[in-house]
């Protein structure tokens, strides 16, 4: 009897290996080689996702050092912009200033040849009206003397 349940058990073994062989080990082997695969497909989209957020942080240093050169470049041209702009308003400055002094002269210098004019006609008046006092009292004809425009010409 042993050797009957040792042979039983043998072919037991067998029957259950063979069944396991042509049954189970495909469906096992298939579900593995299944999940490999998904794997090895998370693995590759994990790699491009890696590529991709490489290049993307790659273009963004880039785009980074661009906007901060275009930032130097406008501030750089700003300060030269804002010397031009002093620098003419100062020179506006001054040609308004020049402007202002020359047109200030000429209104002196009118007001000053109107002020002279006067001051002479009231000279010549009140040297015209003592010299005919000094006349009349002398008793002399005035117009022997001296006329008015002979006065106006010493003027």
């Amino acid at each position: 009897m042993s050797i009957d349940a040792g042979l039983s058990i043998v072919v037991s073994f067998l029957c259950f290996a063979w069944i396991f062989a042509k049954k189970v080990y495909p469906l096992l082997t298939s579900a593995l080689d299944e999940h490999i695969d998904s794997v090895k497909k998370q693995i590759l989209d994990a790699e491009r996702m890696k590529d991709e957020a490489s290049r993307a942080l790659k273009l963004a240093y880039v785009k980074r050092q661009e906007v901060g050169d275009a930032i130097e470049e406008y501030r750089r041209l700003s300060e030269e912009r804002m010397n031009q702009l002093k620098k003419e308003n100062k020179e506006y400055i001054e040609q308004l200033r020049e402007r202002y002094e020359a047109s200030l002269k000429t209104r002196l210098e009118a007001e000053f040849a109107k002020q002279k004019g006067e001051l002479l006609d009231k000279l010549a008046d009140t040297v015209i009206q003592k010299l005919s006092e000094q006349v009349q009292k002398a008793d002399c004809k005035v117009s022997s003397v001296i006329t008015d425009e002979d006065l106006k010409k010493l003027m």
